[in-house]
């Protein structure tokens, strides 16, 4: 199990190299100085509460937060295989890649609703403690420097969740969540192993691929997807399933694709996605527009590649 054993304030100060006043600063989250440390991302999503956090520059949260980073990084190795995001040696072509068939089959994907928001404050206090091994000081102070109100940065509330977009965000969230991963692709393969089922996760999305083109048995495997939180986690009532974005999509013809990320999947081979092709196409800066261009390129090149 990963285990960061920091069990006093002076020992986080030390490894981290940031100074103990600035962590004494932030044993109380309701006296938090945020707009000194962070702001909101213009392209925040405030219709919907997605609030994309950004530590600024050249700050001693900054620095906090890179260690964070690395020292979390430690433990990809401990994480489940079908973890692709953010996990060390993974990236988007590992998640993709484990679905190309060749032979007919359903492509089912899911995703959990308002990941990193849905990640109350105790769960995290709780990684930092239980999972992590650290005190409960230090566990209270790095919970106070990623955790935020659901609403603006500078707004009050008592509802404290994991902040979006951190830089340390992505693994927070995961390790916060790891018992779902982990027991929903246990019982996937314990119910539907005759399916032959391959898992891969990326972020808050799910992909499951099954060989299979029977519709009732793809039903009742949605179904039992749907229902998996309340009847095999109750324990993780935080989490959620979004119910509109549970689907699923036959692979059976050479036409017929799913369209996922940035890639475009068929049974036998794969693809960019027409929204990767549009968002190549939106720029109309050219010093931008070229650099784009050869990076996507680049990365078709990859993505198409065995």
């Amino acid at each position: 199990m990963p285990k960061l054993n920091i069990y006093s304030i002076e020992v986080l100060s030390k490894k981290s190299w940031v100074p103990i006043g600035f962590f004494l600063n932030w044993k109380d989250w309701k006296a938090h100085p945020r707009k000194s440390y962070f702001y909101d991302h213009k392209d925040s999503d405030k219709e919907k509460w997605k609030y994309i956090r950004v530590v600024k520059d050249w700050t001693l949260m900054k620095r906090l937060h890179i260690w964070l980073w690395d020292e979390l990084s430690k433990f990809d190795s401990e994480l489940p295989k079908s973890i692709n995001w953010w996990v060390s040696q993974k990236s988007i072509l590992n998640a993709i890649n484990i679905h190309i068939r060749n032979m007919d089959c359903c492509f089912v994907k899911s995703d959990l609703s308002r990941f990193f928001e849905s990640i109350p404050r105790e769960r995290t206090f709780s990684l930092f403690c239980k999972i992590f091994n650290c005190s409960k000081e230090v566990s209270e102070v790095l919970t106070n420097c990623i955790t935020f109100p659901i609403w603006p940065l500078w707004s009050e509330s008592e509802e404290i969740t994991l902040a979006r977009w951190l830089h340390v965000s992505s693994r927070i969230a995961i390790w916060a969540s790891i018992d779902f991963f982990r027991l929903l692709e246990t019982k996937i393969f314990e119910n539907y192993n005759e399916l032959n089922p391959r898992i891969s996760y990326y972020v808050d999305d799910i992909w499951i691929s099954l060989i299979t083109s029977d519709i009732p048995t793809v039903n009742s495997f949605v179904t039992y997807l749907k229902s998996f939180l309340e009847k095999e986690c109750p324990n993780l009532g935080f989490l959620s399933l979004h119910p509109k974005k549970t689907e699923y999509h036959f692979l059976n013809t050479e036409d017929n694709y799913v369209d996922y990320l940035w890639a475009r999947i068929y049974k036998n081979h794969k693809d960019v996605s027409l929204k990767w092709i549009q968002k190549s196409l939106d720029s109309t800066e050219k010093a931008s527009l070229l650099k784009k261009i050869i990076s996507r390129k680049q990365f078709r090149m990859r993505l198409k590649s065995n």
